[in-house]
């Protein structure tokens, strides 16, 4: 549920050392005192000074949020890793993060950047409805245990598979759903995998399709991982083995994934993602 936006909330570029040591702070909040993988204050600084953009969101004097992108290339591509989104736990679910990004884009245009990209956990629902629906982006690559297992609670005691998402900022729009979300037959040949409730009401998946052929196919996950995580931890690693062999599967053959839908189905609110097959030609 999306509150209501705050009216006092100022998102300003960091370059101070308190800046940056407030930005320390709110990292350990948010990924906990063990989380090994925190940018220190001396980085910070530092990717200020070499073309990265490093912002905050101010509720007063209080920084509630950040974003952090290092400046890159790809050939002969200027792009922008965005490396770390956080929001203070009291704030979220008020549209911070989303002004974050905009704010970060419109920098980043200035700058002739031509796209921003990071990672994100295939099965955290919000983040891909906020990535795919919300922003545009387009997810062409997966990565199995890119950042190998750490003691960050977030990561639950699992591998830390990440799909890479690709914001192109020359396109100019954010996301497809905007406006009324889609309908999707229950029963289609587009869908990768059926799903229903175990007795604890947590979310089991038939075993995948993958052969499916056709220009769009339609893969549901858990609508709260965390939730699922917490509860049935077994579970929650045949959640991550699918996921891994659906991803790869899929985006091996030519797909994209460029759309994520939350929408009732049999009584849930299903997390869907919407893999499409741009290319004409053969499947291969």
């Amino acid at each position: 549920m999306t509150l209501k936006p705050l009216t006092n909330l100022r998102i300003r570029t960091l370059q101070s050392r308190s800046d940056f040591e407030a930005c320390c702070a709110l990292q350990r909040q948010t990924w906990g005192a063990a989380f090994t993988e925190r940018v220190p204050a001396s980085v910070l600084m530092v990717t200020v000074k070499t073309g990265g953009i490093l912002l905050g969101a101010f509720s007063g004097s209080k920084m509630i949020g950040f974003v952090l992108s290092f400046a890159g290339w790809d050939g002969d591509k200027k792009i922008l890793w965005s490396d770390m989104l956080a929001v203070h736990e009291q704030f979220r679910n008020r549209s911070i993060g989303l002004r974050l990004k905009l704010h970060q884009r419109r920098l980043a245009l200035k700058q002739g950047v031509q796209e921003i990209r990071w990672t994100f956990d295939p099965l955290e629902s919000r983040n891909a409805y906020f990535n795919l629906a919300k922003l545009g982006v387009q997810v062409r690559s997966y990565f199995p245990n890119l950042y190998g297992r750490t003691q960050s609670p977030a990561h639950r005691n699992l591998d830390t598979d990440r799909m890479l998402a690709v914001w192109s900022l020359a396109a100019g729009g954010l996301g497809k759903n905007r406006g009324k979300q889609p309908v999707l037959p229950v029963v289609d040949h587009r869908w990768v995998n059926r799903c229903g409730l175990t007795r604890q009401e947590l979310l089991r998946s038939s075993p995948p399709n993958l052969r499916l052929r056709v220009r769009q196919v339609w893969f549901e996950i858990p609508a709260n991982f965390d939730h699922l995580c917490r509860t049935n931890h077994r579970l929650a690693r045949s959640w991550l083995k699918l996921t891994r062999q659906v991803c790869t599967r899929y985006l091996h053959r030519g797909y994209v994934i460029d759309n994520f839908l939350k929408i009732p189905i049999e009584g849930r609110q299903a997390s869907i993602y919407v893999f499409s097959r741009k290319a004409k030609g053969d499947f291969s």
